[in-house]
């Protein structure tokens, strides 16, 4: 229903959501996706982009971002509303995020400076995690707060990727090329990267190497949301600038293109 970029996204294919962005100015706009179709639901509370999201579409956090100042806002979603949250105890935007409303996790970022902060969520409140190996921005997270993977920041090399267990962090196989503002969806054994600044490509981590997947997204991606659930990379959605697709693995990958103009 918009053309933004820098949205939070949630949830998967069958049940998406995509929260604030920006177009020109950080909005406050909601939408969720049905696997067909998308529909207005309530704005966020304060309009950001470039925020941290996770969880899932009635179980949604969207946090911290630029409004354009940093900010520690967390808000979260019921499937009907918005609720204020825990205050991160870091501000930053194009941070990084994966888990679960009650189990969540965040890291990176940018404020006056990149960042290797990092902080777990537990459904109300914020506590200080480990940080980083390296500084990350512009990065991209899926799986859970315990297992963790994360990487193609913006301002280490680009290829890096690192797993998170909970209380430490271990660097992960690299990707074959180096981009950032990607896209990471599913689970550390099992996860999909979409994209790159910009691309069309995609390729699969099964936990120990990475591998190319034969199925590209229909447009160049550059800064959007995904839709990361924390299954298995399959069931997974995207949507940036005015474009969406949905990817699913059944056998042999397909990518199914969706309007939101």
């Amino acid at each position: 229903p918009r053309n933004n970029q820098a949205t939070g996204g949630s949830g998967d294919v069958t049940a998406g959501l995509s929260h604030g962005g920006w177009p020109a100015t950080y909005q406050a706009d909601t939408e969720e996706f049905d696997g067909s179709t998308w529909s207005a639901a309530p704005d966020l509370s304060t309009g950001s982009g470039s925020a941290g999201g996770f969880g899932t579409q009635t179980a949604a956090v969207h946090t911290m971002g630029g409004v354009p100042s940093y900010v520690t806002t967390t808000e979260e979603y019921n499937g009907s509303s918005w609720t204020a949250g825990g205050a991160s105890p870091y501000s930053a935007d194009v941070c990084a995020g994966a888990g679960i409303l009650t189990a969540g996790f965040v890291c990176g970022g940018n404020n006056a400076g990149y960042l290797s902060t990092a902080a777990e969520y537990n459904g109300t409140s914020w506590s200080s995690a480990t940080s980083s190996p390296a500084t990350l921005n512009f990065h991209a997270g899926c799986g859970t707060q315990t297992a963790g993977l994360f990487g193609g920041s913006q301002v280490t090399t680009a290829n890096q990727y690192y797993e998170y267990d909970g209380s430490s962090w271990t660097s992960a196989a690299s990707l074959p090329d180096s981009s950032y503002n990607r896209s990471l969806t599913g689970i550390q054994t099992d996860a999909i990267y979409i994209g790159k600044n910009p691309g069309t490509q995609t390729a699969a981590y099964n936990g120990t190497s990475w591998s190319a997947l034969p199925a590209t997204i229909p447009f160049a991606y550059g800064t959007g949301s995904a839709g990361g659930n924390t299954a298995a990379g399959a069931n997974t959605f995207i949507a940036a600038a005015g474009n969406a697709a949905q990817y699913q693995l059944a056998g042999v990958p397909e990518t199914v293109t969706v309007d939101v103009d």
